[in-house]
């Protein structure tokens, strides 16, 4: 086990990485902060990391800034020797047990943990105590869809979201769905319901473009002239029982006219 040893620093001579996790302060949290650190010192020492050539910042990172912000020149420290992966880890492990972190700095860690210093998820999980099915969701959140991501680290969606939408193959569709999912504020819950839809509707059948066949239109024969035509160019109207008596008594009268002048 490594040995922890205590120093007395500067605190403006200890190094912050850029990517690790903080647990941040409300305005009046903070204000309380301070003036307990004015009034009684440091009560717990940070946790820094000897690389051989710097103080990295472990744990502690608000204690070093108010002693900063206060003037202080000389503060009280516990110093262990590691590597800068060591203090990154070790910053990881400690976080969780001061509150809740942001997850996108977990994210941003993760991904320099595992894209720039070769460990795999498994590796952090041991040396943090996070799970690994935790670390690997991050990892894919990283690697799926930019946009989905960007909306997440600006916490307009939340990790659940992302995962479901990180889980539709299309590309429009998962577009569409996040442009709704953002300004009608859909629960999780809402937006998997909305995919499954969306999923349902795409899955049915397309219809057949090819327009079917007209029919030949019917041959029909009119009842009173005798001509034959089809029943397009035909035209009908209803006629009433004295209409259809009054065509066959004007048809015999010209039947009778014919006969008397000799025809047919």
């Amino acid at each position: 086990m490594t040995t922890v040893r205590t120093r007395i620093v500067n605190p403006n001579d200890l190094v912050i990485p850029e990517i690790r996790v903080t647990n941040y302060m409300d305005g009046e949290t903070r204000e309380q902060f301070d003036v307990s650190l004015a009034g009684r010192g440091i009560m717990e020492p940070p946790l820094v990391m000897d690389d051989g050539e710097q103080l990295i910042v472990v744990d502690g990172r608000n204690r070093v800034e108010a002693a900063i912000n206060a003037g202080m020149t000389k503060i009280q420290v516990l110093v262990r020797k590691g590597s800068l992966q060591e203090a990154v880890l070790d910053n990881l492990a400690t976080a969780t047990l001061h509150g809740k972190p942001d997850p996108r700095e977990i994210l941003n860690v993760v991904v320099l943990l595992t894209e720039e210093e070769g460990l795999s998820s498994d590796d952090i999980a041991e040396k943090t105590g996070m799970t690994r099915n935790y670390i690997e969701d991050l990892i894919l959140l990283h690697r799926g869809d930019p946009d989905v991501l960007l909306a997440w680290q600006k916490s307009v969606i939340g990790k659940a979201h992302a995962q479901i939408f990180n889980n539709i193959e299309d590309e429009h569709m998962r577009a569409v769905l996040l442009a709704q999912c953002i300004e009608y504020n859909w629960t999780a819950k809402v937006l998997a319901e909305m995919r499954d839809e969306a999923l349902n509707i795409q899955q049915e059948p397309a219809p057949d473009p090819t327009p079917p066949e007209p029919s030949a239109p019917a041959r029909v024969v009119c009842f009173v002239t005798g001509i034959e035509g089809d029943s397009t160019s035909m035209v009908y109207r209803p006629i009433s029982r004295e209409g259809i008596e009054m065509i066959v008594t004007l048809q015999r009268e010209l039947e009778k006219a014919a006969a008397a002048d000799g025809g047919p």
